[in-house]
């Protein structure tokens, strides 16, 4: 199967000429953002540099011809959902939730907080949102299941507002922009809002029929363009106009007239400008103006961009159901659509196991970014279609939250149910060599590696020798190698000072973690046991700091569960090194320090199996390295036993690698060994490396290098 061409050149052309950060990258997440041309940003830096841009608010030739500008690109945005200026409006928003907000906000004030809101159940987070400002809700999966929500006394309230997605951003089923006729029909003093988000990715819709269109219409450029960060909400004068006479807040730049004490206000006639409170983002308009005509010189219009789009999915679609076990002929994954429904450029799958059972989407997200594929895993911000696909009841939602369960997190599987899906999204220059890389990166992600581990014989003992003990006291910073012949303490749950503090974001109050920080790497971290005392080194430019080990001896402030260095050095030392403002900090209570394990225990001989550079060893982060007669033998091992210390250890299970690995000594982004991992290590979705132990028995309270330590399976 091939893909015809639509544009005026070929996209291969296409992308090696206006794409260049592209280059070696498979882009998958169209509908989470689209990628902006380089021919946009170099038209927007030569428009910057010639265009005096000034407040529209003032009266200065400058002011005058921004305020042109932005009256032409409004001209320009309608002309793309062939909407009459005499028909409709345009507002400008940060996003399409903003956008959502303002129409939901004209609403309130016109219902005195008293209306019904009806949504459908296929659309974002961002529209269930509004249910929270409605009297009463109900839902709607289709046309036909649209119930109209009666009062107890069998009346309806003043005003009902409906809301639905021309396209899910789940997997990309299109919902007719026509409901909204049904809607009015059903309903007494209705209002509507389509969100065109997702669908004008491809295939903006069309409003040149007013009276059969919705009263509002959300979007984001970002989706359409790239850039700019800026979305927009159109709206149907006739029916915006009655609604924004009783908006009750006004800001500056929305009113002809004002008194500073009497309630005295007289609102701009203009419909846009009434509503668009403060100045509006003129540089961001001007970058708008330029990325539409960029968009159309490099495609043609918006219908090539649907047609290609669409053959696009078919060939995946196509590519994707032909992936099966060949051992069994059972499918790879299941295809989360609706039959018989139109979908744009998205497809939801989940991967199945050869027994067909659901394999978790976490991994597959993390050995994806590493191979520089760009898709989206999870909920989606749609839990309406997490629930419709994968039969998840609003009792599922509730239990899998109690158990720990959040949006983003690394639950995939509960109780042997997915909690989210793997999406791929397409478009305007998606390409047919990226859809061949994603099926066969599928296919070699669902072959399980020989993890090399052998039926294991209980009872049965082997020698290993302790090569190197490290401590890492700031939580994801660079350890402190323990020099041999130096006895080191450890507890119950550990060694002395390891993982004992942590860089604290002041912004979120939440720790700095490595594989998000990458700049954590160049911190240069030691601790002298004797003095109590943590010397922190930056590598670049050799600052350096003394801090105890008791840092409530100094200045501090408790932040959520940490207590935080608040002294200014000290805060400014961490936040130049991480670019971020931080500072050291520690939990409150002893109990909240414990790490789920106390050691990450890694072989040597392992590691010489998946890399010959020995010095990528550090990068799996252990607190304890050994060296074997077999790669691989810590697998079968059940229980430790240091035979110069007494100290007793206990595996508790193999160590699932992420994102850390792929941070280099210098702070870069270096995937290549979670790919060579993945190759020998995977099973199940997971990339195994090393052993989480516990401590058993302290013994004499240390351990030293050179220790040797005998293992029995």
């Amino acid at each position: 199967m091939t893909v015809s061409e639509f544009y005026p050149l070929p996209v291969s052309e296409i992308r090696e000429k206006y794409y260049p950060n592209l280059a070696n990258q498979t882009y998958l997440d169209h509908a989470g953002t689209t990628v902006y041309s380089s021919l946009t940003l170099d038209k927007i830096h030569e428009a910057l540099s010639k265009t005096l841009l000034a407040n529209p608010h003032s009266l200065s030739l400058a002011s005058r011809d921004t305020a042109s500008l932005v009256e032409e690109t409004r001209y320009k945005i309608l002309s793309i959902f062939h909407a009459d200026p005499a028909e409709y409006d345009i507002v400008f928003s940060l996003n399409a939730t903003h956008a959502i907000k303002i129409a939901a906000s004209l609403i309130q004030d016109a219902a005195e907080n008293s209306f019904n809101y009806y949504y459908n159940i296929n659309c974002h987070t961002s529209l269930i949102g509004l249910r929270t400002l409605a009297a009463k809700y109900a839902t709607f999966d289709d046309i036909s299941s649209f119930e109209p929500v009666e009062d107890k006394d069998g009346k309806y309230p003043a005003l009902n507002f409906v809301s639905w997605t021309g396209q899910s951003n789940f997997n990309g089923q299109k919902f007719p922009l026509g409901w909204c006729k049904e809607f009015r029909r059903r309903l007494d003093h209705c209002y509507t809002l389509y969100d065109a988000s997702a669908l004008s990715t491809s295939d903006p819709p069309d409003l040149s029929d007013a009276n059969s269109s919705p009263d509002f219409v959300v979007m984001s450029f970002y989706k359409i363009f790239g850039m700019p960060d800026i979305g927009a909400l159109i709206l149907r004068r006739s029916t915006a106009k009655q609604l924004v006479e009783k908006r009750r807040y006004f800001g500056g730049g929305t009113i002809d007239a004002l008194t500073i004490e009497e309630p005295f206000c007289r609102r701009s006639k203009q419909l846009h400008q009434s509503l668009e409170d403060g100045t509006i983002p003129i540089h961001a308009i001007l970058e708008l103006s330029v990325a539409i005509d960029s968009h159309y010189q490099i495609f043609g219009s918006f219908n090539s961009i649907r047609l290609h789009t669409d053959e696009i999915r078919k060939y995946a679609i196509c590519k994707l159901k032909q992936l099966k076990y060949g051992n069994t002929g059972r499918r790879m994954l299941q295809i989360y659509d609706w039959p018989d429904a139109k979908h744009g450029p998205i497809i939801a799958f989940s991967l199945l196991s050869p027994a067909g059972d659901p394999i978790g989407y976490y991994g597959f997200g993390k050995l994806a970014s590493a191979r520089n594929i760009s898709l989206r895993t999870g909920t989606l911000c749609n839990i309406g279609g997490i629930q419709k696909f994968l039969d998840r009841t609003n009792e599922d939602i509730r239990q899998d939250y109690e158990k720990g369960h959040k949006c983003g997190d690394i639950l995939d599987i509960i109780d042997g149910k997915p909690t989210g899906v793997i999406r791929v999204s397409f478009g305007a220059m998606t390409m047919i060599s990226e859809i061949n890389t994603l099926v066969k990166f599928i296919t070699e992600y669902l072959k399980e590696s020989n993890l090399n581990i052998e039926e294991g014989n209980p009872g049965e003992k082997h020698e290993l020798v302790v090569k190197s003990l490290t401590v890492y006291p700031i939580k994801s910073c660079p350890g402190y190698r323990i020099p041999e012949g130096r006895k080191w303490k450890l507890t119950k749950h550990g060694f002395e000072f390891d993982r004992s503090f942590v860089l604290l974001d002041l912004l979120t109050q939440k720790p700095l973690l490595l594989k998000n920080n990458p700049r954590m790497a160049l911190l240069d971290c030691r601790v002298d046991p004797l003095k109590h005392m943590l010397y922190v080194r930056d590598k670049r430019g050799g600052n350096k700091l003394w801090v105890s080990t008791n840092i409530r001896r100094y200045k501090t402030k408790q932040m959520g569960d940490f207590i935080a260095i608040s002294e200014r050095k000290m805060v400014k030392f961490f936040s130049d090194v991480m670019n971020i403002g931080c500072t050291l900090a520690e939990f409150v209570t002893e109990k909240q320090m414990q790490n789920k394990t106390a050691f990450l225990l890694v072989n040597e001989r392992s590691m010489r199996q998946v890399s010959k550079d020995d010095s990528l060893i550090s990068r799996f982060r252990a607190n304890i390295v050994v060296d074997s007669a077999h790669p691989y033998i810590e697998d079968k091992l059940s229980v430790l036993t240091d035979m110069d210390s007494g100290v007793v250890l206990k595996k508790r299970c193999k160590c699932d690698r992420c994102y850390m690995i792929t941070v280099s000594d210098r702070g870069s982004r270096d995937s290549s060994l979670l790919v060579e991992l993945s190759k020998e290590r995977k099973q199940k979705g997971k990339v195994y490396f090393g052993v989480n132990i516990d401590v058993e028995n302290v013994g004499y309270r240390y351990m030293r290098v050179g220790d040797r330590i005998v293992g029995e399976e």
